[in-house]
């Protein structure tokens, strides 16, 4: 009977065992404390401009812009502009008006009854503005809501947004409360695409914002010849000059005036309601192709893989966007690459050890061999007790 003299221990956890939980640990602690969301955002926007495409031309943006103002006067405009402009673009054929910020002071206004029966001759065309502010002292909010006589012959549209710490909107909603009113928004609208309160949409920053049909406020209250460019189409109008209205930074294109973010929600919207998915629906499938890689150890199937991770992490949101599905995958790819270098190493590390235990000369295993089989050597010559 032989016995052989093997050698047992419990190796403690390896420096790249360690690492690879300490990347599923950041991995999630990307996605919970949302630590990645500027790269995200950064991915998103490089992707949007790979995938640019034209707005379908159904929104057509008026803008007080800055010959408007050379022309009719600066804005804030009495109401009679306003009541102009709704006739002449009713006229023109336009579908429907969608007015991007509040008209205030009706009330005290001379032209308001102007305003009024225009709204009256177009009834159900118009959508005025009802928005509201905060009051940074009490931090309620205080509701932006046409009188009753301007109501009566038109709708109410909820222009409000909500912007990052990089003065960009990313999302729109579908409606928002307005003191006691349940406002619907302009893209929702505009679309026919209904969502809950407070309900958020990605907007799809890809529709290349130049594309949007473009017309001055100067030349709709001129009255100039503008049939063929509204016949059929939503109208909106908001502010487009310097100094005045608010202006978002649109991703890709620079400093914008909001009534282009507006379109370009409607715009999301008409080629159909998007879907969001959370950043834990690819950091599993991340987190399932990583344990699987672990349990590989044929070599080409390891290096497929370590090719495959790193085109899906860009390859594939490209493709999700493309049909409308957003999410988040920076905290996934933290994961992935973490975990590529794991395997990477340990590739190395394989192929290192493999060389070490070939005698170079003969081509059959040396010492180091043996003892990896758990053989005891002495002088070369392997120890065998006999019984």
């Amino acid at each position: 009977m032989k016995s052989v003299a093997t050698r047992n221990s419990k190796k403690p956890a390896s420096p790249m065992r360690i690492l690879l939980i300490w990347t599923l640990v950041s991995g999630l602690l990307f996605g919970v404390a949302e630590f990645a969301e500027p790269l995200d955002d950064l991915l998103l926007a490089i992707r949007n401009k790979a995938r640019e495409h034209n707005a379908s031309g159904q929104v057509v943006v008026v803008g007080i812009d800055n010959l408007a103002q050379q022309e009719v006067g600066d804005w804030p405009w009495k109401a009679d502009r306003y009541a102009r402009m709704i006739e002449n673009l009713g006229n023109a054929g336009a579908r429907r008006i969608f007015f991007d910020f509040p008209i205030n002071g009706l009330k005290n206004d001379p032209g308001a009854p102007r305003l009024i029966e225009a709204l009256k001759s177009h009834s159900g065309k118009v959508y005025l503005s009802a928005a509201f502010s905060n009051d940074d002292s009490t931090g309620k909010r205080i509701p932006l809501i046409p009188p009753h006589e301007a109501r009566r012959y038109s709708h109410l549209v909820n222009t409000n947004v909500w912007i990052n710490g990089y003065n960009i909107v990313w999302s729109a909603r579908y409606a928002n409360r307005v003191g006691d009113l349940v406002v619907p928004s302009i893209a929702s609208v505009l679309s026919g695409a209904r969502g809950g309160i407070d309900e958020e949409f990605p907007i799809d920053y890809s529709i290349a914002i130049g594309s949007l049909p473009y017309i001055s406020a100067s030349e709709i209250v001129r009255g100039d010849a503008v049939v063929s460019r509204v016949r059929g189409r939503d109208v909106i109008i908001g502010t487009n000059a310097n100094g005045i209205g608010n202006r978002y930074s649109v991703p890709g294109h620079g400093p914008s005036a909001s009534v282009f973010v507006a379109a370009l929600a409607a715009e999301t919207l008409l080629a159909g309601a998007p879907g969001t998915y959370g950043w834990w629906v690819p950091f599993l499938l991340a987190l399932a192709v990583t344990a699987m890689m672990m349990r590989v150890s044929r070599t080409p199937l390891v290096l497929g893989m370590l090719v495959l991770l790193p085109s899906c992490a860009l390859g594939l949101p490209l493709l999700l966007e493309s049909y409308g599905h957003y999410t988040q995958i920076m905290p996934a790819t933290v994961l992935m690459l973490g975990s590529m270098g794991h395997l990477a190493w340990r590739l190395h590390r394989q192929r290192f050890d493999e060389r070490g235990m070939v005698n170079e000369v003969s081509g059959h295993p040396n010492l180091n061999a043996l003892r990896a089989e758990g053989v005891e050597t002495q002088d070369g010559v392997t120890s065998v007790n006999e019984v």
